[in-house]
C-alpha cells in the first residue's frame, strides 16, 4: 500500500497543496538548455515538435530539469507561451518492445482520465511522450492522514 500511495500525484489545484518537488534549472531557453544533456534524442524531438506547431513559436521555449518523484526516465517541464508540458524520455536501457508498452500505458491512461492529455508520442523509437503538465507532488505518509487528501483519492 506504501508504494501505491507514495507513487501517486494530486494535482496542487485540487487539494490545495503547495510543496511540491522545485525543478534543478529554471526557465533556460530551449537551445541553450539541451547543451547540457546531449545524451538525448534533442533532434527528434524538435523535428516531432515542428509537425504539431510552428516553428515561430518554439522560439520562446523555455525548459528545466524535474527532480524528485520515483521516474528512472528523464523528466523535463518544457514552457511554452500557449502552456507548460512534461517532456518524457524513456530511457534506452529498457527494450523498444518496452518503451511501447510504456507509452501504450500513458496514451490509455491519458484516455480513460487517469493522465494527463499526451501531446505528442515518438511513433518511430518510443523514445519521448510530451503531455500536459499537471502541477503536483508525491504523496507521503502523512498524507494518508489527512482526509481531505483522502477524499481527493476516493473520488479518482
Amino acid at each position: 500500500v506504501q508504494g501505491l500511495i507514495s507513487s501517486c500525484q494530486i494535482p496542487r489545484s485540487k487539494a490545495g497543496l503547495s510543496n511540491i518537488h522545485r525543478p534543478f534549472n529554471t526557465n533556460i531557453p530551449f537551445n541553450q538548455f539541451i547543451k547540457n544533456y546531449p545524451q538525448f534524442p534533442w533532434s527528434s524531438f524538435y523535428r516531432a515538435l515542428l509537425s504539431i506547431w510552428p516553428e515561430a513559436m518554439l522560439a520562446d521555449a523555455k525548459i528545466e530539469l524535474i527532480t524528485g518523484g520515483l521516474s528512472s526516465d528523464a523528466l523535463f517541464k518544457f514552457s511554452l507561451p500557449l502552456g507548460n508540458f512534461v517532456l518524457r524520455f524513456i530511457g534506452t536501457n529498457r527494450s523498444l518492445a518496452q518503451r511501447k508498452i510504456v507509452i501504450q500505458s500513458f496514451k490509455w491512461a491519458s484516455t480513460n482520465d487517469f493522465g494527463p492529455p499526451i501531446i505528442l508520442a515518438d511513433q518511430q523509437n518510443s523514445l519521448f511522450i510530451l503531455s500536459e503538465f499537471i502541477e503536483g507532488r508525491t504523496l507521503t505518509l502523512a498524507d494518508t492522514k489527512n482526509p481531505k487528501i483522502l477524499r481527493e483519492i476516493a473520488h479518482i
